[in-house]
Parts: structure tokens; C-alpha cells; sequence
């Protein structure tokens, strides 16, 4: 039964909420006994909307009015074309030319605003100018337009310069909110509404916040209207109270603009791809951070913003392509600005904001240092200061998970708040736990089961991201959660995830009579578990891996069926001290662990007890960082509640510290370390660092710069963490210069001993490992342009890092922002160093030089660095040595391996020809990723060596031939790239033009470097060529590429598709004649296309695909119909190649269903670039539901995944049309068109044109 409506006071009128206010005819009838002398009803709407509500209430008016006999009365409807384009001066200009003033409508008209925000803003503006001001009527039919736009007055249009920049406050007479509308709403769109509902309750209404924590599901599905009303009631209300003491924007008022200035900043780069709500949600947790990053308030209390953000689908990550300085610019023109000060609402607590001023100025270096991805430390000052690091990772997530298995509620203060921690509670709570937060968010109060989990859908997800702690301690909970029709719930995460073992704990469960079965490669996520529970007893396990698998089963042990006793395969188990931390929390809740032996436990059968309140020490990994700062820089630091009664093995790492010359004391609140004064190193040492393991990266760091080789065992286990940390450690330093390597079960390295001046500039790729990022932030407190390119991954573990490194360690950290022309500051350079490889005669010097000069890189030529050693002529240093090359090819391999091991930056090297020929070099070569063999038709380079051009050079022994047949194999194992020039092909300032497009497309860190994301945007196509060979396109691609955004090159339609020569040829043929980027597809003819399926030719089609990748193909298409290794593979070695994953169900019907898991499967966790499915439309329906199913996963994915959704046939010509990125056409003049139902370019912006999808038509 739906709630009876409320009224809710705002000043001069009215908010009137409920259900079926408009079927009613509750609406119609209040308008007319409210506004008696009321002459004209103008009905202003959308084209959406109005076949939905406004012409339902034109008729009921109508009708009304009949009955009344009235006839001086009327009613006019008028729709806009919907979208933000109408709200605009051109719309406002047309209403009042064409509907108002030929109607003869005077000052007793009334404006009806029956739409979303873009109606009621433009109605608004409509009715405060016309006549001098008219009354006007809210309806709204968005949740965002019920409880933001259509409250408060604000009315007005948006102006090139920005949003609203016109307009002006004009009171509604009323307000009408009818929950009904929010059932027809797309679900996109409800969500874009919960944006300003989160934030009505941060600011301003605690009570509101907390419900939003507890009702996200309720109100999503909007199963509970009850809530629903409430929820709005709730948030109208707030927004009522603050318009109402503050109408025109003079102070209290500006509280409403929390999450605005950033967010229309990012709003104003992002729409249409992304909506209102979506960006203020990403502008409240940016806000926040900043307020954070002021002091002004707590971890906590971002967290808990971020938390609710997310549960509602909203966005809180800003898309790495939005550049910060464009935000910064689009900022300057908000109207809370001042003198050129940017000025943003300062959160302090949820439900509160600071206040007296409400807009406080912020620098623009505050701004950046949350917008931008990369920053890096400031090398200089001493770390100095007392700090508390957030809660223990390790221990929260145990407590959660003991309190949400426990009988009672448990109290827990000082938990981690961090993407870790949100992702367990985010399981727990789908299994029936139940959370509260008290004291302002730092108590989370936990409601247990008992053990008895609540019932879940057959297959319910449970997506854990990259969280290994929880995603090893669900596996054994979930056996305990029972599942409908005796089903499975569904482990799961992100692609790294996918890729971390879990084997030993999954077939000890599976012994215990547990049913776990992998969903897709065997050994790791995802896993469908069913709820069979522990059937007890002995469980063996090998737990060399890891020891959460021991605590996994501890955990959920006392649970089972009889007592279960627990033996590991090994003797002394890795990483004791986390087992030891398990069995003492066990107890702490009820559960008595029994050790028989350090490798077996016994558990008794019990529920836990949960204790009132439990305290969350502070983490030792994260305490290890500044720590490390304070040995790094000379400093002192003490960091608080961390002593020598700490249940973590990583709280013992003050005393590696000392080993390395710091002075350290410990006692049972605090660790102090001071490191060594007047410059002198740390000292490197020889360690275990088994029962710390996750502190060793700190350790790698400090021993960079120490004095000596550190050498650092027993850490092999961090090979299968977020990332293999070893080897990325070892990469990682190589880009800096420091010299280090793998050992069995650990790393070595060479220390400077203290010396940086000749250490690199770098690049630091994270790996979205949190531990990666704070390590090399330790580091690059004392190395300059340290640049960590993920500063956001530290949210894993410690979100507030960058902010406690600077107010509390007194310690600098920048933003490393790009330059207008996306380059970053000129003293920091990215880009890698690229070797060039290839016969001589191939042109490679020419080549470098071109693109050095173009790029603005440096030039290496091998052979005249070789000259500068030997003071002589390469030929006159053969001639020398008997005329033979071994001397030479000795020199040639100590600098080559030389530079491949500490490659010069933003450099090209152009390499003698010969290199190939020494074992060595090709090894290193093949293990480097930037290398280009420049591959001239060799019946040219043949022609030109035997011509005699190059007699002045040394002989190479033998026939040119010869040595072609000789290298040929080593120049494609050596390279990772390949550029061709075709045979005759010598426009030689065209081909250099070309090179400097491929090195645009394979380095990154260019000023020009290609971004795919540049080519998917709004209204983008790519033609399809068919043709047999290029050539045949010579005289036609001028005219058929008009319009187009890129270029589609049919491998599978080629004459000779199997011939990689061929293949290449085309590639660097159609290069040639066209700028646009080209899209590799090899089409199998499942999928429509040529190029035979099955598993036998699976081998051909990746070798094809590599290809692409190899020749620098702007795009790849991967079918999703092969292996998943396959896809795997391509995948992990696609360089800067976007891929398309695609599917094309065009071999008979989909169902809605089908579709569905086609768009899963196609996004691969999100590990392509863009996704792309077709599917056979069999009517116009069918078009329909592809777009529509497009939409809600574009949705689900926040619109972070480009996507093409295409139906082929006559009937799905529709989704051609509503296709808005790269959409596939033809053209009259190809051969035929790619797929059954392609258009032109001009046909489809005819269409949408008609349809009204384009702005301002």
C-alpha cells in the first residue's frame, strides 16, 4: 500500500510528496482549486516524458476544465527535444517566439515544468523573464530533478562559458513530487539521483546518511515505497530548510554546492558520457579528500562517503583521461569563486560542514594533489613529527569477519577504513551481517549471525577486487552460506584476482567434503562454493603459499559439524605470526584454539561470543613507511599505539632499522626511529624477512640508497600478491638506475650509498600494489622525479598517506601535472628509450633522425658512440683487427648490454645492423619492450647494398643475401615492433611521417602519444573495408574515408590473410594513404566473417592478432569465442594497442539472457579497452533490447567502458543509429558492405538528425 502523501514547507509554497499524485488526477485537480484566476496552463516538457506524464496532464486538465464549463481557461503542451542541448538560449528564445507569444498568453499564465532537471530549469527561466516573471509549477520526473532542481528557485540556461550561467531565482507556487514516476526511470537515472542524495545527508543530515548506509538495495530496486518516501522526505527536506533561510544564495545556501565545483569542473569534460549525479558524486569524495588533506576531517569519515558513494553505483574515481589542468580551468568560472580564488564546501563530519564561511578558498596545488593520478615526493626535508597509521589491515579483516559469524553486537574502534575493508563488509552484509556507525564513524558497530548466514540467490557474486584477505577467508566462510534451489554463490574479482592462487585451500576444503569449483582457470578465482559447511575432523592443508589459508579454515572452523583439527604439510609454517594473531582473536572471541604442535591446531565447535567493544591496533606494514622515512632522510619519527605487545610480525621492523644505523626504541604504546645524521648511508644488510614479509619493499627501498648489497631471503610468498613484487621491485629500480636482481626466494641489491645525483628520472609503474606506490615514495624522499604514476592505490590499505607524509612527517609530496599540450613538466620525462634494429641500408639513421627531430627525443647512434671509443672509424678498428668483426662485435655487445640494461630515456638508439649477430644482445634485446626492427622490402635493401652505395663501409664477409637469410629470424625474436616500408616505396618524407605516427602509437609518454580514449567518444565511426588488397583503395580512400574517425582493415577478407609478409605490407600500405587509425580484425566465420573456426586455427588467429599489436595497430579486435589463455595471452602482451573484445551472435536468435552474459564475457574484468557486441536482429524489438542492455551495462561499468552495440540485418539498422562510439559503416564504393544492415555516415546523422539525437536540432 503506498504511504499517504506529505507535506513539506519551503517558504512561500510547498512540497507535496507521494505516489500516484499525477494518475490520480490529484495534480490536475490541486492546480485548478489552487491557482483560480490562473487564465493559461503551459505545459513545458520533454519528448521523453510527454507521451509518459504531460500529456496524461493536458488531458486530465483538459477534461477538468470541460466539466467546469470553463472555456477562458486552457491548457497548451510544448515538448523539447530531451538532453541537456535544450537548456540553452536558442530553446528559451522558441518557447516564448512560437508558443507564448503567438498564443496571446499574458500575466495569469502559469508554466508547468513536467520533466527532469533540464525542463524545470529552462521552465523556471521561461516563466522569471517572460511578462517580467509569471508563476510557474514543478513536476519533476527524475529522482535527481525531485530533490535538487525543483526546489529552491534557481532557474537558467546553460551558456558556452559553463552551466547556469544565466538565470535567475523565481519561487514555484508548488512542488509536486510523485514517487510513481521514479518505477519508469532508467535505472541510470535513479542512480544519477542518489547523487545529490548522499550528499544532502553528508552536509547536512546524519540521520538521512545513515539510512542511505543501511538502504541501498531497498531503494535501488525501490521494493519498499515506505523508504523510498522517507528517503526523499528526508532529503527535500534538508534542501528545504537551507533555501528557505538562505533564498538567495548569501551564505547558508552554499552548503548545497558541496561536491559541485570539482564536479561541475569534471561534468563540463565528461557530458553527455557522464550525467549530473555521477560527477558530483566524484566531486564530493574529491571535496572531502581535500577537506582531509586540510585537517578539517577524518579518515573516517571519507571513508564512510566513499563507502555509501559506491553502494549506490556512483562513480568515485575520476577517469584517467580527464586532464587535470582542464578541470582546474573549467573551475574558474564557478560562481563561488572570488578574485580569481577557487572556493569549495569544506566537509568536517557527516552531517556537517564547516562553517562561517561555508565556501572556503582553496589553492589550486590542493586541487591537484587529489585530481591527479601521479605525483611524487620533494627531496629535501627531514621526516620529523609523531603519527598514527589507520587501523591493521590484517586484524580488521578478521574481526569483521569473527564479529559477523559472532552471537551479539560487537563495538569496533579503529578499524581500517580503506577499499580492503569495504569489500569484506560489502560480502559480509550480503550473508546478513548488519553495520552501524557511532561517534562520527569511528566505531562500526557489528550485528552477528550466530553462523547462520542468511539464504542468497542461487549464483549471487560476490566480487572481492583485488582484496586477497577476504577473498581467502570468504572461501571457507562461504561454505557456511546457504544458497536457493541448493545453489552456489560465486567468489570473484578483478583480473589480478583471477591470477592469485588459491589451490591448497580450496582442495583442503574440497577433503572436508566441501563442493568448490573453479569457474575458470584451475587454481584460482573465481569459485562457485555451495553451502555444505565444514564437515570437521582432521583437514591436512599446504600452506607454504600463504598463511591465510591456515587462517581461512581456522576462522570458520568452529563452525563444522564435529571439532576440527588442522595439520599443515609443512613443519615450521610461513609466516607464523599471522596464525598466532588468528588464534589469539579466536579466543578474544570465545573460541579456544588448541595448539598441538606449530603445524596443527585444534578447534572445538562453538559460536563466537562477541565481545562489546574490540580495539583494531594500528597497522605495522603501513607504520613501516614512516619509519623508513625517518631512517631515509635523516629524520625522527614515533609512531603512536604501535609497541612491543603488538600481535604483527612487521611491528619488529624498527629492529631491521637498527641493523641499518638508525637508533630505534620500542615500547608497549610507540616505536621511535631517528635515522643517521650529517649524510651518513644506511648500511645494507644481509636478512630473513620471513615473518615480515610485507614490510620487505620498504626494506628494498632504504637499501637502494644504502652502502653496500642487501641482501633479502624468505619472501617468496610475495611473488602471488597484488602483483609479483619481487620482479616489479627489480624493474621498477632498473628504470631508476639501482643496480639489483632476483634471488630464489627473495632480491639483492647495490646500494649507493647515499649518492642519488646519478639516478634517473622514473616512472614508477604501481600495479595497483598500495605497497609498490608507499615504497618508492620512501625512495623518492631522497631520489628527485620519483614519479609514482597510481597514487590512488594506497586507498588499498592507508588513504591518507599522502596526506599524513605532509602534515605529520613535515615531508613535500606534488602533483605531477600535465601542461596544456599533455606533457608533463619539462624537467620530468616518461618516455622510454627505443632501440632501432634492422639490416643496414634500411634507414634507420634517417628515420631516428626524423623522429627525434619531430618528437623532441635525443638521437643514440650505436656505431658513433662505438667511433667516439675506438678514436677511429668502425672501418679503420676492423681493418685493424685482421678484418675480421669479432673484436668489434666484443665492444658493440658491452655497450649494448650496457645501455638495454639502463636505457637512456626520451632517446631513440639507433643500432648497427649487425647486432642480431651476437647471442647476448638478441637475449637482452627480446626482454626489452621498446624495440623497433625497421623492415625494408629487402629486395630494396639488397639493391641498394649491392649498388655499391655503402662500399665506403666495411665488408660484412659474406653476400648480402646471406646475412638477410641469417638475421632475419633474429631481427623478429629480437624486436617487439615492427615497422614495415613496402618494396618501391620511396616517398621518403611520407615515410617518415609515417615512423613518427608508429612511435606515437607503441611509446608512451610522447606529447603525441596516441590515447584511444581520444578516437571513443560521442558520434565517432569507422568504415569497414573489404577489400582483397589495399591497393585496390589507392584511388577511392580520399572519398570513402570522409567523416570517418578510423579505419577498419578485414585481415579476414585479404587475398592472402595467412602470409604475415602480406599482411604487414597491407598494414604499412594503408598507413600510407591514410592518417586515421586503423583497426585490425581477423573475423572468424562464426562470427560472420572469413577466417576459418576452431580450435585447430586458433593459433593462426593470435598469431595474426600479435601481429597487429606488433605493427602498431592502433586497435585490435579479439573475439571472445577463443581460449581464454589465448585471449589471456594477447591481452598481457597487447603493448599500447586498444583492444576490442568482440562477439557476433549472428548465426541465430539471442535471448536477453544471451545477451547479457555476451557483454560479461566481452568485458573481460575490464581488462580491454573496449567492448563490442553484435547480435542478429530478427526484428525491430531486437534492436531495442541490445541498445537498452548497452546502456545498463554502461551503467554497471560507470561509464568507464567504451561500448559498440550493433544488430546486423535490415530490422537492427536502428542500433546503427543509436550507436554513438565507432560505429561501423560502409560506403557505395567498397566492394560490399562488411555486415548485412551497415549504413553510411551520411545516412545515419540523417537519421539522427530526424530523430532529434543530435544538439541543437
Amino acid at each position: 500500500m503506498a504511504p499517504s502523501p506529505q507535506v513539506v514547507p519551503c517558504g512561500s509554497y510547498d512540497i507535496v510528496l507521494g505516489s500516484s499524485l499525477l494518475s490520480s488526477r490529484f495534480v490536475a485537480e490541486d492546480l485548478l482549486q489552487r491557482l483560480p484566476t490562473t487564465a493559461t496552463f503551459v505545459i513545458l516538457t520533454d519528448t521523453n516524458v510527454c507521451p509518459l506524464y504531460a500529456e496524461p496532464l493536458r488531458a486530465q486538465l483538459a477534461a477538468l476544465l470541460e466539466v467546469q464549463g470553463n472555456a477562458a481557461r486552457r491548457v497548451l503542451l510544448h515538448a523539447v527535444p530531451a538532453g541537456e542541448a535544450s537548456k540553452c538560449r536558442e530553446m528559451k528564445a522558441k518557447i516564448e517566439d512560437e508558443v507564448l507569444f503567438p498564443s496571446r498568453c499574458h500575466r495569469d499564465t502559469c508554466v508547468v515544468a513536467v520533466g527532469g532537471g533540464v525542463v524545470g530549469d529552462l521552465a523556471g527561466y521561461v516563466a522569471a523573464t517572460y511578462m517580467r516573471g509569471v508563476p510557474f509549477v514543478q513536476i519533476p520526473t527524475s529522482l535527481l530533478a525531485c530533490v535538487d532542481s525543483s526546489i529552491g528557485g534557481k532557474t537558467g540556461i546553460d551558456v558556452e562559458a559553463g552551466k547556469n550561467l544565466l538565470g535567475a531565482f523565481h519561487m514555484p507556487q508548488r512542488v509536486y513530487i510523485d514517487l510513481s514516476v521514479l518505477q519508469t526511470l532508467p535505472k541510470r537515472e535513479l542512480i544519477n539521483g542518489m547523487g545529490e542524495v548522499v550528499k544532502s545527508g553528508a552536509i547536512f543530515d546524519a540521520e538521512l546518511f545513515e539510512l542511505l548506509e543501511t538502504s541501498a538495495e531497498t531503494l535501488l530496486s525501490l521494493s519498499d515505497m515506505e523508504v523510498v518516501q522517507r528517503v526523499v522526505a528526508l532529503t527535500v527536506q534538508v534542501k528545504a530548510t537551507v533555501v528557505t533561510q538562505d533564498t538567495k544564495e548569501m551564505g547558508l545556501r552554499a552548503i548545497l554546492n558541496f561536491g559541485h565545483s570539482v564536479g561541475h569542473g569534471i561534468e563540463a569534460l565528461l557530458q553527455p558520457e557522464y550525467l549530473h549525479g555521477e560527477c558530483v558524486s566524484m566531486g564530493c569524495l574529491k571535496e572531502a579528500e581535500i577537506a582531509r588533506g586540510m585537517g578539517v576531517c577524518s579518515s573516517a569519515t571519507v571513508g564512510r562517503l566513499r563507502r555509501c558513494l559506491a553502494a549506490y553505483g556512483l562513480p568515485v574515481r575520476v577517469p584517467d583521461h580527464v586532464a587535470t589542468r582542464d578541470v582546474l580551468v573549467k573551475m574558474e568560472v564557478d560562481k563561488k569563486n572570488s578574485q580569481g580564488v577557487k572556493k569549495i564546501v569544506l566537509l568536517q563530519e557527516i552531517g556537517k560542514v564547516l562553517a562561517n564561511p561555508y565556501a572556503r578558498a582553496v589553492k589550486d596545488h590542493q586541487i591537484e594533489l587529489v585530481l591527479e593520478k601521479q605525483v611524487r615526493m620533494v627531496p629535501g626535508p627531514q621526516a620529523n613529527g609523531t603519527i598514527r597509521v589507520p587501523g591493521s589491515k590484517s586484524i580488521s579483516n578478521r574481526v569483521l569477519l569473527m564479529a559477523a559469524l559472532g552471537k551479539g553486537p560487537c563495538r569496533i574502534s579503529g578499524l581500517l577504513h580503506s577499499d580492503d575493508t569495504q569489500v569484506m563488509m560489502n560480502a559480509l552484509q550480503k550473508v546478513g551481517a548488519k553495520f552501524s556507525w557511532e561517534d562520527n564513524g569511528d566505531v562500526l558497530v557489528v550485528e552477528g549471525t550466530a553462523g547462520k548466514f542468511a539464504t542468497v540467490a542461487d549464483g549471487e557474486e560476490i566480487y572481492l577486487s583485488n582484496a586477497g584477505t577476504a577473498a581467502r577467508f570468504l572461501t571457507s566462510a562461504m561454505t557456511l552460506v546457504p544458497s536457493e534451489n541448493n545453489g552456489t554463490v560465486v567468489v570473484t574479482g578483478n583480473y589480478r584476482m583471477k591470477e592469485r592462487p588459491i589451490a591448497p585451500l580450496v582442495e583442503a576444503l574440497r577433503s572436508n567434503g566441501c563442493e568448490i569449483s573453479y569457474l575458470e582457470a584451475d587454481g584460482c578465482p573465481p569459485l562457485a562454493i555451495r553451502g555444505t559447511g565444514l564437515r570437521g575432523g582432521v583437514v591436512r592443508l599446504a600452506a607454504k603459499v600463504s598463511s591465510q589459508y591456515v587462517s581461512s579454515v581456522l576462522i570458520s572452523a568452529p563452525y563444522a559439524k564435529e571439532p576440527l583439527v588442522l595439520e599443515l604439510d609443512e613443519e615450521q609454517p610461513t609466516s607464523l605470526p599471522y596464525i598466532l594473531m588468528t588464534t589469539q582473536l579466536m579466543q578474544q572471541f570465545g573460541i579456544p584454539v588448541e595448539t598441538l604442535a606449530p603445524n596443527r591446531y585444534r578447534v572445538p565447535c562453538g559460536v563466537y561470543e562477541n565481545p562489546k567493544e574490540v580495539s583494531v591496533e594500528v597497522d605495522a606494514s603501513s607504520a613501516t613507511y614512516p619509519l623508513a622515512f625517518a631512517a631515509i632522510t635523516g629524520g625522527h619519527v614515533t609512531v603512536e599505539a604501535l609497541g612491543n605487545t603488538s600481535l604483527q610480525g612487521d611491528a619488529a621492523f624498527h629492529t631491521l632499522l637498527r641493523s641499518m644505523g638508525c637508533t630505534t626504541t620500542q615500547d608497549a604504546t610507540s616505536t621511535t626511529v631517528v635515522g643517521p645524521k650529517n649524510g651518513t648511508p644506511l648500511k645494507a644488510v644481509d636478512i630473513d624477512m620471513e615473518t615480515m614479509t610485507d614490510a620487505f619493499m620498504t626494506a628494498v627501498a632504504l637499501a637502494a640508497v644504502a652502502d653496500g648489497t642487501t641482501n633479502i631471503t624468505g619472501i617468496a610468498n610475495q611473488r602471488v600478491k597484488e602483483c609479483n613484487r619481487i620482479e616489479v621491485m627489480v624493474t621498477e629500480l632498473h628504470k631508476i638506475g639501482v643496480e639489483c636482481g632476483e634471488l630464489p626466494d627473495g632480491i639483492w641489491i647495490k646500494g649507493t650509498a647515499g649518492k642519488t645525483d646519478h639516478l634517473n628520472k622514473a616512472a614508477v609503474a604501481c600495479h595497483n600494489d598500495h605497497r609498490i606506490a608507499m615504497s618508492f615514495a620512501v625512495l623518492g624522499s631522497v631520489v628527485d622525479n620519483v614519479i609514482i604514476t597510481d597514487k590512488e592505490c594506497t586507498d588499498k590499505t592507508y588513504p591518507e598517506f599522502w596526506d599524513h607524509v605532509q602534515m605529520h612527517l613535515g615531508l613535500q609530496v606534488a602533483a605531477v601535472v600535465e601542461d596544456k599540450n599533455g606533457a608533463v613538466g619539462k624537467e620530468i620525462t616518461t618516455t622510454p628509450g627505443v632501440f632501432l634494429i634492422g639490416m643496414r641500408g634500411a634507414g634507420k639513421s634517417s628515420l631516428a633522425t626524423a623522429a627525434a627531430t619531430a618528437l623532441g627525443l635525443d638521437l643514440l647512434d650505436t656505431d658513433k658512440e662505438l667511433e667516439k671509443e675506438f678514436g677511429e672509424t668502425i672501418a679503420a678498428f676492423v681493418a685493424r683487427h685482421d678484418n675480421t668483426w669479432d673484436a668489434f662485435r666484443e665492444q658493440q655487445k658491452k655497450l649494448l648490454l650496457r645501455l638495454i640494461a639502463n636505457p637512456p630515456p626520451a632517446t631513440i638508439i639507433s643500432c648497427g645492423g649487425g647486432v642480431v649477430e651476437t647471442p647476448e644482445i638478441v637475449d637482452a634485446l627480446e626482454k626489452y619492450p621498446y624495440v623497433v626492427h625497421v623492415n625494408r622490402a629487402i629486395e630494396d635493401v639488397l639493391a641498394y647494398l649491392d649498388s655499391g652505395k655503402e662500399s665506403h663501409r666495411p665488408s660484412l664477409g659474406d653476400s648480402h643475401a646471406n646475412v638477410w637469410a641469417r638475421r632475419e629470424a633474429l631481427y623478429h625474436r629480437s624486436a617487439s615492433f615492427e615497422f614495415t616500408v613496402n618494396a618501391g616505396d620511396v616517398d621518403f618524407p611520407r615515410i617518415d611521417r609515417d615512423f613518427v605516427r608508429f612511435l606515437s602509437i607503441v611509446l608512451p609518454g610522447l606529447t603525441v602519444s596516441f590515447d584511444y580514449r581520444s578516437v571513443c567518444r560521442a558520434d565517432t565511426f569507422f568504415l569497414s573495408l573489404t577489400f582483397p588488397d589495399v591497393n585496390d583503395a589507392r584511388p577511392l580512400i580520399a572519398d570513402i574515408s570522409k567523416g570517418v574517425d578510423a579505419l577498419e582493415l578485414r585481415v579476414d577478407l585479404l587475398k592472402d590473410f595467412l602470409d604475415a609478409k602480406f599482411v604487414a605490407s597491407q598494414v604499412a600500405l594503408l598507413r600510407s594513404l591514410s592518417q586515421l587509425p586503423i583497426i585490425f580484425t581477423v573475423r572468424s566465420t562464426g562470427q560472420g566473417g572469413g577466417f576459418p573456426d576452431g580450435t585447430d586455427h586458433e593459433q593462426n588467429m593470435f598469431e595474426l592478432l600479435h601481429l597487429g599489436v606488433r605493427l602498431g595497430c592502433e586497435f585490435v579486435d579479439m573475439e571472445t569465442c577463443w581460449s581464454v589463455k589465448a585471449r589471456e595471452h594477447l591481452l598481457a602482451q597487447r603493448q599500447r594497442s586498444a583492444i576490442i573484445s568482440s562477439f557476433h551472435a549472428v548465426q541465430e536468435p539471442s535471448s536477453e539472457a544471451q545477451i547479457k552474459l555476451i557483454f560479461r564475457e566481452c568485458y573481460s574484468q575490464a581488462k580491454v579497452q573496449i567492448v563490442k557486441v553484435v547480435v542478429k536482429a530478427y526484428s525491430p524489438q531486437d534492436a531495442l533490447v541490445v541498445d537498452r542492455v548497452a546502456k545498463e551495462f554502461a551503467s554497471k561499468w560507470q561509464q568507464q567502458m567504451p561500448i559498440i552495440s550493433l544488430c546486423t540485418t535490415e530490422a537492427g539498422k536502428l542500433t546503427r543509429v543509436l550507436n554513438r562510439t565507432l560505429t561501423p559503416v560502409t560506403h557505395p564504393l567498397l566492394p560490399a558492405a562488411a555486415a548485412p544492415g551497415q549504413l553510411s555516415v551520411e545516412e545515419i546523422m540523417t537519421l539522427r538528425k530526424q530523430l532529434g539525437l543530435l544538439p541543437g536540432i
